[in-house]
């Protein structure tokens, strides 16, 4: 199973991707169309794909992106020069459930089943309930096969029928019938009455060029009786038929179908054979990403669709690539709380979200979205907020709340969100973090006011009768469970060198250490007073604070104490590791201390206004500790002098500690609000982009492209600039040509500043192709950007006449 990026040479099974990489599946069946009796071989599977290997995240020319293709067909394309690399035999029943579940169906090592979009296309014959291939395979039994492997539940899957009587698979759109299935979308050529239409053969002059092809499938250059030529179908929706109506920068499967059913329907009427597309949408507005919007053209932000299981759609967010996550409490699961990104170095407030109850809970910020629960006894929840604006992509539960308030902090992982409940609920739960879906529930007791650590595929968790919990990341089953006596575990676990760390309150009053994943006793650690913060784990020692107002530095293998230091009160608050500087800081009370890392020796002490409690210090790389209080102030310390860099106030007091995500600040207030603090996001827009001529004649010989570009943001930005200019033509060949990048260029712009660039090209290198070019602009996306529809620019059409003064237009199809 192949790769188109090595041509048919590698075994996809075998490649192991990032989880970071988004993956793209097609599985194109290509049969037989029947023409006045006669069975011919249709080629719409093999347009399909030249259509798609235009972008780049079919074409493997980024590494945000990888595609793998196969190809059964009628035809046989072995050796071919273009398609043999997708080949894999005839298109037979039996090939067709083979491809369906080994390789549709089968994940690669290491991929992020989330970040995995699977298509599934199919031309030829068809009847009610089944496609007609070598024998009858029904519909019934193509969803389960579909429904197979570990992709076999996968939330971003389309299925293409081109087939008669095809809407017999949807129940003609009015249900989901009997390929109806959540996180799945369908697009049937016809109703389940009507035959699906196409043509044979070869002909320019009557609109079938260049034949074999299914109308619904399409093709980008389809003549009218009126002898013009428009887009059709599928496949002209990719080639500009479609618009990109949420402009999110890409095309969705609902966007592209929205356009081929019309075209399909009206080009249909005009050669009266009635052809009424339908669809089934278990994915919310058909928002699978199918193409970025323009050509050649790679952009970061990844749409993630799915469907909530109770079938109530939520808003389609966009998920940015990473930003060096905060995934839970303490920032990871050893709880260091140190980003290795910078921290906002003003207290400017971007926005808030305000929720109906308090919030005592951290948040945790990964792929874009900040994850986020309340605490109100009534009306508590967990949130997702859009992390660039605090807009809800989702809540879950959607209608109600949870029956318990919720003070443990969300973990995500995988892209699964995980979090407890207090009593009476005392339950974990795992959410699908881009559809607020419940992926599993676990019932425990006595409530949990700790938040779960993260790691190995393994939940862990205390709860407030004194039982730590190891659970199955994927099933929420129970791995193993220790007690510790009834003493309640308000502290949350660390987890790191194959050992998880966690302290108990009254009367134990103990820090454990237990073996990961056996759950075994290795040591504890006890001064006699209670525990209530979470061990930071780093640099082979294990810091822990304690209501004796002491923090200790323990040999991570034997638990024995390296040093202390003590405090003149009380320590609810974690410690926060730097490895880099070698720095411990931990809030005591009124106090903000910072210690070196292998002494304990005393380095600065910062006081705030009021009690330092749950709130606990975040670090970010450059050189900035934030931190909340209950004088309702988030403050910003320097770390290596600890003075006050900066403090923002809320309207309440600050259980909840700092993450530190994208250069930004997130933390929640017991006003009920969720702050967000940092400079506005970087946004650059191309203005205009123009020819010194749109209508020029070969004699004149050259012609200059002009393109002027903004800095819109508050900050310095480099970024590249191209110009392109894309052959216009009827004939494919010439078409379906790359564009021709005219202007590349590397520009520098301040804030605020904008600059007009030019270059002059030859008339002579365009007229070899054709006579007829669009020209439009493209800017990379910079890190950050919160605006990038105005990254790209399309002015139109360039003409060139032949000729001398009078002369006449050489090549000028009328365009709709």
């Amino acid at each position: 199973m192949s790769s188109i990026a090595d041509f048919g040479k590698t075994d996809h099974s075998s490649k192991s991707l990032s989880s970071n990489v988004i993956t793209f599946r097609l599985l194109a069946v290509q049969r037989k169309f029947r023409f006045n009796g006669v069975d011919k071989d249709m080629r719409s599977a093999e347009y399909l794909i030249d259509a798609l290997l235009r972008h780049t995240n079919w074409n493997n020319a980024s590494t945000t992106y990888v595609s793998y293709i196969h190809l059964l067909s009628s035809r046989n394309l072995a050796g071919h020069p273009k398609y043999g690399r997708f080949y894999k035999g005839d298109a037979t029943k039996q090939n067709m459930k083979r491809e369906i579940r080994n390789f549709l169906c089968q994940p690669v090592a290491g991929e992020n089943l989330s970040r995995s979009v699977r298509i599934l296309y199919y031309i030829g014959h068809g009847g009610k309930d089944y496609l007609d291939l070598d024998e009858k395979y029904y519909y019934t039994e193509l969803k389960q096969d579909l429904s197979s492997g570990g992709l076999g539940n996968n939330n971003c899957t389309l299925i293409i029928l081109d087939t008669c009587h095809s809407g017999s698979a949807i129940n003609d759109g009015k249900c989901g019938g009997t390929l109806g299935k959540l996180g799945w979308m369908v697009l049937s050529a016809c109703k389940s009455s009507e035959y699906a239409w196409g043509w044979d053969g070869v002909s320019q002059s009557h609109r079938a060029y260049p034949g074999y092809w299914g109308v619904f499938t399409g093709y980008n250059s389809t003549k009218y009786e009126n002898n013009t030529t428009m887009p059709v179908g599928l496949i002209g929706a990719m080639h500009g038929g479609a618009k990109d109506w949420n402009n999110d920068g890409w095309l969705s499967a609902g966007e592209l179908n929205y356009f081929a059913a019309l075209s399909t329907i009206q080009y249909q009427n005009l050669e009266r054979n009635p052809q009424h597309p339908v669809s089934y949408v278990g994915v919310l507005g058909g928002q699978i990403p199918i193409i970025p919007f323009w050509y050649y053209r790679t952009i970061p932000p990844m749409p993630v669709v799915t469907w909530p299981g109770n079938g109530v759609p939520y808003e389609v967010k966009l998920i940015p690539p990473p930003y060096a996550e905060w995934e839970q409490y303490g920032h990871d699961a050893t709880r260091t709380g140190y980003s290795i990104i910078n921290g906002p170095a003003s207290n400017n407030l971007l926005y808030y979200e305000e929720f109906s109850g308090p919030i005592v809970s951290s948040a945790a910020v990964v792929d874009g979205m900040a994850f986020v629960t309340t605490h109100s006894g009534a009306t508590d929840a967990i949130y997702a907020l859009d992390m660039k604006n605090g807009e809800v992509v989702w809540r879950y539960p959607q209608i109600g709340y949870l029956p318990a308030p919720v003070s443990s902090s969300a973990a995500v992982m995988n892209g699964v969100v995980f979090f407890g409940t207090e009593a009476p609920d005392s339950r974990i739960y795992a959410i699908d973090a881009y559809t607020g879906t419940v992926r599993w529930v676990s019932n425990l007791t006595g409530g949990i006011f700790s938040s779960p650590a993260v790691a190995d595929n393994r939940v862990f968790i205390g709860t407030l009768d004194g039982f730590f919990y190891c659970l199955n990341m994927t099933s929420g089953e129970t791995i193993w469970e220790y007690t510790v006596g009834g003493a309640p575990i308000l502290s949350s676990p660390a987890v790191a060198y194959g050992k998880v760390f966690f302290g108990t309150d009254d009367p134990i009053c103990t820090l454990y250490c237990l073996d990961e994943f056996t759950g075994d006793f290795l040591w504890s650690f006890s001064d006699g007073t209670p525990i209530q913060g979470s061990p930071a784990v780093a640099d082979d020692l294990v810091f822990i604070g304690t209501l004796g107002g002491t923090l200790y530095a323990l040999n991570e293998i034997s638990g024995d104490t390296l040093w202390s230091y003590t405090t003149s009160a009380p320590i609810y608050s974690s410690p926060a590791v730097d490895s880099f500087k070698q720095l411990v800081i931990i809030g005591a009370e009124y106090d903000v201390v910072c210690v070196e890392e292998i002494t304990g020796t005393l380095r600065w002490t910062f006081s705030a206004s009021g009690q330092i409690v749950f709130s606990s210090p975040s670090i970010a790389s450059n050189g900035l500790v934030y931190i909340g209080s209950y004088d309702k102030n988030v403050y910003c310390i320097d770390e290596d002098t600890g003075m006050e860099i900066w403090r923002f106030a809320t309207n309440g007091t600050i259980d909840s500690s700092p993450a530190v995500s994208a250069e930004h600040l997130f933390i929640g207030s017991s006003d009920g609000k969720f702050y967000c603090l940092g400079m506005n996001w970087p946004d650059i827009g191309i203005e205009n982009c123009w020819p010194s001529k749109q209508y020029v004649r070969v004699y004149e010989k050259t012609i200059t492209i002009y393109c002027t570009v903004k800095n819109l943001g508050n900050t310095s930005e480099t970024f590249n600039l191209t110009c392109y200019l894309d052959p216009v033509h009827v004939d494919p060949l010439i078409y379906e040509q790359p564009s021709k990048a005219v202007l590349n260029k590397t520009i520098t712009l301040n804030s605020g500043e904008s600059v007009t660039v030019d270059v002059t090209v030859n008339l002579s290198d365009l007229i070899s192709t054709c006579y007829l070019w669009r020209l439009w602009a493209d800017i990379n996306v910079v890190t950050y950007e919160v605006q990038m529809r105005d990254n790209q620019f399309t002015f139109g059409m360039i003409c060139i006449f032949s000729g001398g003064g009078g002369g006449s237009l050489r090549f000028y199809p009328r365009l709709y």
